[in-house]
């Protein structure tokens, strides 16, 4: 019986350092496979992503000098901040999500080229189509979960690799928009 005590008093004290222990290795493990926002590009999507591995695996084959880590996530990743989405390099979001983003998008650079129609707001060209609810077609249809809305491809106003941009180090965003309608 003052065995079980004993284990019952140092439970508490026990749980506490996994705790901390799960916190130290977790914070190692993204220290190491991170990077900084120079050296990657962050694709946040709007809606569900089931597959946002393999996007990024695919984004990370594309060859760049300057990017070494592709990102890919949905919106409800930053459920707690939306500091992460805004600083993100491209987005892929609804009609109705670009009225309510609009102030994170940047207008379309004169280099961008994609196929496909281009979006255009307030007389301001912003983005491609990159699903059309009509035909149920677009980009990483395998991929994400397109509700039945358009969906446009639009580049971040703060993202570090469209040139134009405040503390732009690249002009990586436009090339891997342009890969984006490449893969399959």
């Amino acid at each position: 019986m003052k065995t079980l005590r004993k284990i019952m008093h140092l439970t508490p004290l026990l749980l506490f350092w996994l705790m901390i222990t799960v916190f130290f290795w977790s914070w190692i493990f993204t220290f190491l496979t991170d990077a900084p926002r120079k050296e990657k590009i962050v694709l946040f999507v709007e809606c569900d992503v089931p597959e946002n591995t393999y996007i990024a695996s695919r984004l990370e084959e594309f060859p760049s000098d300057v990017i070494r880590l592709a990102q890919v996530k949905p919106f409800s990743y930053s459920m707690m901040s939306s500091d992460a989405i805004r600083e993100s390099d491209l987005y892929i979001v609804s009609e109705s999500g670009f009225h309510e983003y609009f102030e994170w998008f940047a207008p379309l650079p004169e280099n961008a080229q994609a196929p496909g129609e281009v979006f255009v707001f307030n007389g301001i060209p912003y983005g491609f189509k990159a699903y059309d609810k009509e035909t149920a077609s677009g980009i990483l249809t395998k991929s994400i979960d397109y509700p039945a809305e358009n969906h446009y491809l639009v580049f971040g106003k703060s993202s570090l690799h469209l040139m134009g941009n405040e503390n732009a180090v690249s002009d990586e965003a436009v090339n891997f928009a342009r890969y984006l309608f490449e893969i399959e």
